[in-house]
């Protein structure tokens, strides 16, 4: 099952490969996390962000680049890669934060 998961998602990104898009005509601006970010900042929406140090999927530069472009705090989860960030006790405690701080 899992062989057969990971064939179907490599299917998908060869469909929904950016070049497609490029062919049909499309801008590729939406494909600029930065420029998502900029357009979100100073809005009313809150936003942090959590990084594994270890991430090589996401590189922490990236979450840091982000978190500059929106005005947005990291939490950096030390010894942590791409996939083992949400199993963390310190990233359950940040979210319930989080959501603590944005409550109205």
């Amino acid at each position: 099952m899992r062989a057969r998961a990971a064939g179907s998602g490599r299917l998908l990104v060869k469909l929904f490969h950016p070049s497609w898009r490029l062919r049909a005509g499309e801008s590729f601006t939406y494909l600029d996390p930065e420029a998502r970010a900029r357009d979100l900042s100073g809005s009313a929406i809150p936003v942090t962000i959590v990084q594994g140090d270890l991430d090589t999927r996401v590189p922490p530069a990236h979450a840091s680049r982000l978190a500059a472009a929106l005005g947005a705090d990291v939490l950096t989860v030390e010894g942590a890669a791409h996939r083992e960030i949400l199993g963390r006790p310190e990233v359950h405690r940040e979210i319930v934060r989080f959501v603590k701080a944005i409550a109205v």
